[in-house]
């Protein structure tokens, strides 16, 4: 039976176990937001979608908050301002400025036909971003005057928020032992141009049809993830030119554990897990790299696994010393272990947002998703995909100027057979 939560409740409340690293280790170029947006089929009417947002407010507690600082760690606050939405800026995923947010860690802008939402990490992971955002969308028809029916699909603002969505599932889902964690060798880095201003970021877009795609997927007996994954290392690996064959590509991909797990928490409930493959001289094929791949999928993908990458990340917040630590002095071993731990072990990330579902009354409403990461310190590039309606979007997002790996990606998946339309938010040579 679900726990319906008042309002007013939750007036204050913890950062989750995965949310406690970001205010340590976002600065002006390593952002930590991401965004997801949906493509409609009309354009945006900005007032009725500020109302919109607005609704949501009470539905959303977790989302209304602003971030504070404690004596020993960071909290949210409820946040008695509303946010504005804003037309969209050409830079993607820059830092979230408080000051001229009314200090909300989230954005909602729109552009021609595109809704789109910025969301620093702490908030949730893509999981919440994405119910949010169709929620946002959902009351936004309704005002429009469509008439829409949730199908249980939609989180709607005549339901009361309940206590399965506030929960921090980390803290629920952890037992003592037993604790592990991935193992990793020093990652090779994608080498390149800066782009400038510092923080920039460079977008290329492939709009596709799945089914096209997920045939050829089949026809290598594998999953969709596994496929990118895949194919992303080989083209890091074509790419290169500086000759760093003692380091492996790793990298790494986030798992929702509600997967694995009874939790419909809106907040972050994602761990991460690593593939890592060795780039030498000789250049592997793709054919192996897909093998070796599907390989530690199936090793290290595991409940069993994540179960012990979970308790490992849990006790290391709640450890009695560590806990007594001041909010600065755990900052300083948070940047420490996001470097050392984080930045140095990968070369790069990639996401699968899966199928988006929507109730019927949005379909002929609704164009397509997409997904943004950002970039920073040794990630140049990173990797989003989302589906819907046999609309699949492969979105990369880049801090360097060089479009190698986009243009052998891409380029990859045209030569056998996939129709592919191209976007940019730069002038490219791809």
């Amino acid at each position: 039976m679900v726990k319906n939560v008042p309002n007013d409740k939750y007036q204050w409340f913890r950062l989750d176990n995965a949310a406690l690293i970001y205010p340590a280790i976002s600065n002006a170029g390593k952002s930590c937001v991401y965004r997801i947006g949906v493509n409609l089929t009309k354009e945006v009417d900005p007032d009725c979608l500020q109302q919109a947002v607005l609704d949501c407010k009470p539905r959303f507690p977790t989302f209304f908050v602003k971030l504070k600082k404690g004596l020993f760690w960071h909290y949210f606050e409820s946040n008695p301002k509303d946010p504005i939405v804003k037309p969209e800026s050409p830079y993607v995923n820059m830092a979230i400025d408080r000051k001229t947010n009314n200090d909300y860690l989230f954005t909602v802008f729109y552009y021609k036909n595109r809704i789109s939402i910025e969301v620093f990490h702490s908030l949730g992971d893509g999981y919440g971003a994405y119910e949010f955002l169709k929620a946002v969308v959902y009351r936004y028809f309704q005002l429009l005057g469509y008439e829409q029916h949730s199908e249980g699909l939609v989180l709607t603002v005549d339901q009361a928020p309940n206590q399965a969505e506030i929960e921090d599932s980390f803290h629920k889902y952890y037992t003592r032992t037993p604790r592990g964690r991935y193992r990793v060798k020093k990652a090779y880095q994608v080498q390149g141009t800066q782009l400038t201003p510092s923080g920039d970021i460079g977008v290329i877009i492939g709009k596709l049809p799945a089914s096209q795609l997920l045939k050829l997927v089949k026809q290598n007996e594998t999953t969709l993830t596994q496929y990118l994954a895949a194919l992303f290392t080989y083209c890091m690996c074509q790419a290169d030119t500086s000759h760093q064959v003692s380091r492996p590509i790793n990298l790494s991909i986030p798992v929702n554990l509600r997967r694995f797990y009874q939790s419909r928490s809106l907040r972050n409930f994602s761990l991460f897990f690593y593939t890592s493959i060795a780039c030498n001289k000789e250049k592997p094929s793709f054919e192996f790299i897909l093998e070796q791949i599907k390989e530690q999928f199936t090793l290290d993908l595991t409940k069993e696994k994540l179960q012990q990458y979970l308790n490992a990340n849990v006790s290391a917040e709640k450890n009695v010393v560590f806990s007594v630590f001041p909010l600065f002095i755990k900052n300083i071993v948070l940047r420490f272990a996001g470097k050392y731990l984080g930045d140095k072990m990968t070369t790069t990330t990639i996401s699968n947002g899966g199928n988006m579902a929507l109730p019927a009354t949005m379909k002929d409403l609704v164009q397509d998703f997409e997904c943004n990461m950002d970039v920073g310190n040794n990630e140049s590039n990173r990797l989003c995909v989302i589906t819907y309606n046999d609309r699949m979007t492969i979105s990369f997002s880049r801090a360097i100027v060089e479009t190698e790996i986009e243009r052998l990606f891409f380029t990859y998946l045209s030569e056998r057979g996939i129709e592919i339309e191209i976007q940019s938010n730069l002038r490219e040579n791809v």
